[in-house]
């Protein structure tokens, strides 16, 4: 190409193999085109002394990028738009030890996408919540025994500051509260915590009034939601790997009982996660993952219809294998594709 000040000129070249035989070039291997350029005067073959302006073409940019690349477009748009469908009001009483400007930013940039989702969920109205954020576990469990005392949860122990364990937040629907009890992680983990826990309420509000939300659905929206990042082109996913291994292990060891997992108590999903640790969590998250990727927002709206209007005799597997695309036996192939990519 040639660059001067009337503009720029260049030339296109291309490996030409019907200049080729038996692998070797007859000659000079190259021939040129002439390339036609998208302008406002439509595709055209740049005439000198013309003054044209570039036109771009969504359509043309698509053909140039792989399926891959179209697929990760696509989903970034999805992510982008959501928070724009009608939502009245999120509002956030903050309490307890003050957050970083950074974090509070992005927290109001969840909320309002995780606002827009619910709505397209069915969600209508404002939505008001406290979050009272302690940045000592110690300070935190002393705040909950002061709501609930002789309660043994909220006793620290010698090996959750080495083990990471204890209880990280809690949602108390009747306070419309989200506690986060310690910040000792970091601020992104406690953003990952606070995010995780406002989803709870959100799926409350969705639900009250009817049958109480499937407590898969309840924890798998919220570590869907605590999965989330807030950047600055926009919310992208970050899918923890160990949440596909541990199903994926699952799925290897026989011990997938999906029917039975979907039809779950509260209880019977606590004594899970007593027994074996987050495997719970990590199943709600991939169930959610994949009905989010196979079913379109609006179905997946329905879906929280049907679950809102059932019977307390119903059985949500029962609902779910009729709503589903191919029963469950379809929805328990897609989990084991999710987790095996």
């Amino acid at each position: 190409g040639l660059s001067h000040m009337g503009g720029v000129s260049f030339s296109v070249f291309f490996l030409d193999e019907n200049l080729f035989h038996a692998d070797k070039p007859k000659s000079y291997p190259y021939s040129q085109i002439t390339p036609y350029f998208r302008t406002d005067k439509g595709d055209v073959k740049l005439e000198k002394g013309v003054k044209y302006s570039a036109v771009k073409d969504d359509d043309l940019i698509m053909q140039e990028m792989s399926k891959s690349e179209q697929k990760i477009l696509i989903l970034s748009i999805l992510l982008f738009f959501i928070p724009t469908v009608s939502f009245s009001q999120v509002r956030i009483t903050y309490t307890g030890d003050p957050l970083p400007k950074k974090a509070v930013e992005k927290i109001e940039s969840m909320m309002g996408y995780m606002g827009g989702y619910y709505s397209a969920l069915g969600l209508n109205g404002s939505i008001d919540v406290e979050l009272k954020v302690f940045k000592s576990k110690k300070e935190g469990y002393r705040y909950m025994r002061s709501l609930y005392p002789g309660d043994q949860r909220y006793i620290e122990q010698p090996h959750d500051k080495t083990m990471g364990g204890g209880i990280g937040g809690v949602y108390m629907p009747a306070r419309k509260m989200a506690v986060v009890l310690g910040m000792e992680h970091g601020t992104d983990a406690a953003i990952s915590l606070i995010d995780h826990e406002m989803s709870h309420h959100f799926t409350g509000m969705l639900f009250s009034g009817s049958m109480f939300a499937p407590v898969w659905l309840n924890e798998g929206l919220a570590e869907h939601f605590g999965a989330l990042r807030v950047k600055k082109s926009g919310v992208v996913s970050e899918f923890p790997h160990a949440d596909r291994g541990k199903v994926k292990t699952m799925i290897m060891l026989g011990d997938l009982n999906l029917s039975k997992f979907l039809d779950f108590t509260q209880k019977e999903f606590s004594q899970m996660h007593r027994n074996e640790g987050q495997t719970c969590y990590s199943l709600a998250h991939v169930i959610v993952a994949v009905l989010m990727e196979n079913l379109a927002t609006d179905r997946m709206g329905e879906l929280v219809e049907v679950l809102k209007k059932r019977k307390r005799d119903d059985k949500v597997s029962s609902l779910l294998d009729s709503f589903y695309p191919g029963g469950l036996q379809s929805l328990e192939k897609g989990i084991l594709e999710f987790v095996s990519r």
